[in-house]
């Protein structure tokens, strides 16, 4: 009768834990399994782990003790007893390797760490990737890292839509002298660096709009 009741007590903390586990699992674009193998939630994962080895070994206990009484012997329980602690050995292990995935950093999935990576190899103004880094910092929450190399004709090309060319066409043929137009090609250059920092920018806004669990994005322009 008592494994019965723990039978019933074990099992609503597990049903609970697959269910928000499947349901973070789908607002991460994952399946359960790949979920539960990321570590992104070491806590579900734990009560996951911990629920099901008690069940089983709820299992485990019934059918030794119920085959030791009807064989009379107690070797079953010997054998039942045995695959318990292998159970709770395993379980144990579990556990160490998710708290070191959470001391070391865990990647976030290849999957989604790849789609990262084609976000930024997508954008006009990019024209390399390279040393891309995604963690997880804790629960769905992530870090990005990327060096980027910069395509100068698009970046030139952006700022150059803002401007009015007919009057910069103008302004460049009144020029009399070599010094003024270095002041124009110096003045002009400033803003285009400036135009850098503003599409780092938009790049970085357009990873957290498609990534909302992007919390930190490092952009190195090499």
């Amino acid at each position: 009768m008592s494994l019965f009741c723990s039978f019933g007590l074990e099992i609503c903390p597990l049903v609970a834990a697959c269910t928000e586990i499947r349901s973070r699992a789908k607002d991460s674009n994952m399946t359960f399994r790949e979920y539960v193998k990321s570590g992104i939630e070491p806590n579900l994962n734990v009560v996951l782990w911990e629920d099901t080895a008690a069940i089983a070994g709820l299992g485990i206990a019934a059918s030794c003790i119920t085959a030791s009484h009807y064989f009379a012997s107690p070797l079953p329980d010997v054998f039942g007893s045995i695959m318990i602690g292998g159970l709770l050995g395993q379980v144990a292990n579990l556990i160490l390797k998710a708290n070191v995935k959470i001391l070391t950093g865990v990647s976030v999935p290849n999957k989604r760490s790849y789609e990262m990576t084609q976000l930024l190899e997508s954008d006009r103004c990019v024209s390399t990737v390279h040393d891309v880094k995604a963690i997880r910092i804790g629960g769905n929450e992530a870090k990005f890292k990327a060096e980027i190399g910069i395509d100068g004709r698009e970046i030139t090309r952006e700022y150059l839509q803002s401007q009015d060319l007919d009057a910069l066409y103008k302004q460049i043929q009144s020029f009399e002298s070599p010094q003024e137009l270095e002041e124009f090609i110096l003045e002009h250059g400033e803003h285009v660096i400036d135009m850098i920092g503003e599409q780092v920018n938009r790049i970085e806004d357009r990873l957290k709009k498609e990534f909302p669990e992007i919390r930190h994005i490092d952009l190195e322009v090499n």
